[in-house]
């Protein structure tokens, strides 16, 4: 149809990393400003184990009103068994509606007790949705 078009979705994108992972408490890893609306967020994590146990790493994605929007783990291997620093990527994968502009935290922790276990880099991407017209 000539004269009319779909406008392009709206992204935003947040990312952090380079920081060891807090074995005894959740972190706020990347922080997501948004405005009100429909979002389609996706992401991943880049985490290594440099130590001589098995880490397990946990994240998970809240709003800033504390609405839980995913949770994604690993376990690392000891760097021993591989030879050199483990490393695994964790996606992440969620929908979500904010009716306020707010926050998306992603939040990590290490859930074996270890220091040494690092984020490497993470990155979170929402992408606009709108409501399809009838």
């Amino acid at each position: 149809m000539h004269g009319t078009h779909t406008p392009l979705p709206v992204s935003y994108e947040a990312s952090g990393g380079a920081h060891a992972i807090d074995p005894d408490t959740w972190q706020t890893v990347v922080r997501l400003a948004l405005p009100a609306g429909r979002f389609v967020i996706l992401g991943k994590a880049l985490v290594h184990n440099q130590q001589d146990s098995s880490a397990q790493v946990a994240f998970k994605l809240l709003t800033d009103t504390g609405l839980h929007l995913e949770t994604s783990d690993t376990t690392l291997p000891r760097a021993s068994l591989v030879g050199v620093n483990s490393y695994a990527t964790v996606p992440f994968l969620c929908s979500c509606t904010l009716t306020d502009p707010g926050f998306v935290d992603l939040k990590a922790i290490e859930g074996n007790g270890l220091d040494g276990v690092w984020l490497a880099h993470a990155q979170l991407t929402a992408i606009q949705v709108q409501e399809a017209e009838r």
